[in-house]
């Protein structure tokens, strides 16, 4: 039984044609998100949303997409 779960290809990560370029992509995306809302928040002298985001940010990317364009 625990072969044949290690043997099951998940069809879109087990592409390495599809998912790993898509996963590269999407980490990207993130970092840059994650990014210039940091560098946002330093420019602005905000503390406390830099280490908000900075803390918590890097586990969702919905906290910095708010700073970034949410928040005016």
């Amino acid at each position: 039984m625990l072969q044949e779960l290690i043997s099951t290809k998940i069809p879109l990560w087990g592409s390495f044609s599809i998912g790993l370029p898509l996963l590269i992509g999407i980490i990207f995306l993130i970092m840059i998100i994650q990014g210039k809302a940091l560098l946002k928040a330093s420019k602005k002298n905000e503390m406390g949303w830099f280490w908000t985001l900075f803390i918590i940010g890097n586990s969702t990317v919905i906290l910095p997409m708010y700073y970034l364009w949410g928040r005016k």
